[in-house]
């Protein structure tokens, strides 16, 4: 009797210990969710970008839903509380993988921007679970918002400039299970943050200009993953959305 216990407790240890471990034992980033109206169902089917664009103009950084799934599987209702990854938030790498500035006469300037290490390094934090089997949705900004005025203030544009800097995310969800950590590998998404990409220019700014709609792009901010109209300001600065 005292063998079969200590086999018993074994193979709880294994069963609820066994995959709390760092490298993808847990569940997996499968990719960033996209939406028409800024809600997430966690379900699978649910639309996605496959990389993403920032105006280097945005009120806010690069925001991502990774849809996650769990790999642990149910054995009953009873245990499946256990069994539930609590996530606890996300730690971002970001690496410059190409940048360029190009002006009107088609000259291409390569350069290369400088970030403090809390701009490319860091964490975050979001709260969730995610039950045996189950599939979730977080929000977390993976470009930090700091990055946008830290690249206009290296790089001063003049009227017709264009700018291009490309980054590579890593995004590696953590999350808690039994008495241990748990992770997904990291997910590798890129970005490009710019002065024109999701910008149409529709002309000079003019009063009483009737407000525009976004084209097409993200509804969770209209300043990544689309199209958005913008005017040309008295400064050759863009104004958008109008």
């Amino acid at each position: 009797m005292q063998r079969d216990s200590l086999l018993f407790g074994l193979l709880v240890a294994f069963a609820l210990g066994g995959c709390v471990d760092s490298g993808d034992e847990g569940f997996v980033v499968l990719n960033n969710s996209a939406s028409e109206d800024c809600t997430f169902s966690g379900d699978l089917s649910q639309p996605f970008f496959s990389s993403g664009n920032l105006s280097l103009f945005s009120p806010t950084g690069y925001l991502m839903f990774p849809l996650m799934q769990s790999r642990i599987t149910s054995i009953s209702d009873d245990q499946d509380i256990q069994r539930t990854i609590y996530l606890r938030g996300a730690r971002v790498d970001l690496s410059i993988r190409g940048a360029n500035i190009s002006n009107a006469s088609g000259a291409i300037q390569e350069i290369t921007p400088s970030l403090p290490d809390e701009l490319t390094h860091f964490k975050q934090l979001v709260s969730g679970s995610l039950k045996p089997g189950g599939s979730v949705n977080v929000g977390i900004e993976i470009v930090p918002w700091a990055v946008l005025p830290a690249l206009r203030s290296q790089f001063p544009l003049a009227p017709g400039d264009r700018l291009h800097v490309i980054f590579s995310a890593s995004v590696e969800m953590f999350g808690e299970m039994g008495d241990g950590e748990v992770t997904a590998l990291p997910f590798i998404y890129p970005v490009e943050v710019c002065n024109d990409c999701n910008a149409s220019v529709i002309g000079a700014c003019m009063m009483n200009m009737p407000p525009s709609v976004q084209v097409l792009g993200n509804a969770c901010n209209p300043f990544q993953d689309g199209t958005i109209a913008c005017c040309m300001g008295d400064t050759n600065q863009l104004i958008c959305p109008i």
